[in-house]
């Protein structure tokens, strides 16, 4: 009993003995391959260069450290100007896209129906559309006077912006009565509706032989109250001329002939460059 219980003892010491030399050997092995790994530098000049990014060799090891400011470091910087588009490789995620939320209903939010959030020229998120889906609306009405009649047509842009687009009114005379003495003078034109202008412009345009024309560009003149805002207008013409009234001693008398009518369609206004 007494031998096998030593012969016991002397194999558990055995399994404690092969375990220690397993673990010292596995770090002898781990200590001899980190010895022998190949370094990633010994000088700064060793380590590669890269964008937007400053390299040093620090314990045999290139350490790579953000240039501040720089597009292209992974950083959204806001507190140097970048954003999706001045740098869109940083600020992937604060994309410039999508429609503004012009009102809220029981039914759901209203969102604009032309303008939506796009990069401009200045690298700003800011409202506009695209120009390629603008198109122009022609509106032709003719009016007979006393002693003449006029023929007009105004162009309007869709969607139209305030700021850089203009109503186009294109007049000509169609007929003209003999009784008339010299040309017909345009003296304005207003755009309107109610009691509220939109515009207003002197042209002083004479128009004196059948088929004589001329084209007036008119902005407008007026802030909406939203991005974007859907008009009902009225177009008033003034006309001054002189005619004969009493052709046999050849008297005659100025006139003013106004004509005011509604524009068969509304016109629909953006105003651009809101920023996000």
């Amino acid at each position: 009993m007494e031998s096998g219980f030593f012969g016991y003892s002397n194999m558990r010491y055995s399994r404690k003995l092969c375990v220690l030399f397993l673990v010292a050997m596995a770090l002898l092995a781990m200590l001899l391959v980190s010895g022998c790994a190949e370094k990633e530098c010994e000088v700064n000049s060793d380590c590669p260069k890269k964008t937007c990014f400053t390299t040093a060799c620090d314990d045999n090891i290139c350490n790579e450290q953000p240039i501040s400011g720089c597009c292209g470091n992974g950083i959204c910087e806001a507190n140097k100007g970048e954003s999706f588009c001045s740098c869109e490789e940083d600020c992937k995620k604060d994309k410039c896209e999508g429609k503004k939320v012009i009102s809220e209903t029981k039914y759901g939010k209203v969102e604009t129906e032309y303008l939506e959030y796009m990069c401009n020229p200045d690298s700003e998120c800011v409202l506009d559309f695209d120009k390629s889906a603008q198109r122009e609306i022609p509106l032709l009405f003719e009016k007979q006077f006393t002693h003449f009649k006029v023929a007009v047509k105004v162009v309007m842009k869709k969607p139209f912006d305030i700021d850089n687009d203009k109503l186009e009114f294109e007049l000509e005379l169609k007929d003209i009565s003999s009784d008339v003495v010299g040309p017909i003078t345009v003296s304005s034109i207003q755009v309107l509706k109610k009691s509220y202008l939109y515009a207003s412009q002197d042209l002083d345009k004479e128009i004196a032989s059948i088929g004589d024309s001329f084209i007036a560009s008119i902005p407008l003149d007026f802030e909406p109250e939203t991005v974007e805002v859907e008009l009902p207008l009225d177009i008033k013409i003034d006309y001054d001329y002189t005619y004969i009234t009493d052709t046999k001693t050849g008297a005659t008398k100025d006139k003013r002939d106004s004509y005011t009518t509604s524009l068969s369609e509304k016109l629909f206004i953006v105003k651009t460059g809101e920023k996000k």
